[in-house]
């Protein structure tokens, strides 16, 4: 029973020292837990293991997109040579700024 993580590890890994907190984090991230005697409750690594990949994919896929507008929507367009201006582009649409 190595994989099951007891509720003590999980307020220490969590930092909570209320078993009621710990059961809000898990909750709004979506790690199914377990009662045992007591009302302690428990949770394997697996559930943990499988919500943390959920959620570091979705990060992952979220900075790409975040690096794509961002490459897109704030590359400066030095139009110095023609008459001073400076524009930038977003989504398509050019915008020319005048001093």
């Amino acid at each position: 029973m190595d994989s099951l993580i007891r509720e003590e590890g999980l307020l220490e890994w969590l930092g909570y020292s209320r078993r009621s907190d710990a059961m809000k984090w898990l909750d709004e991230h979506g790690v199914p837990y377990w009662y045992g005697r007591g009302g302690r409750i428990c949770t394997t690594q697996a559930a943990i293991d499988t919500v943390m990949t959920a959620i570091a994919t979705h990060e992952a896929k979220s900075s790409v997109n975040q690096r794509r507008n961002l490459n897109r929507c704030q590359r400066p367009i030095l139009n110095s040579f023609r008459g001073g201006e400076s524009g930038a582009v977003c989504s398509g649409r050019s915008r020319s700024l005048s001093r």
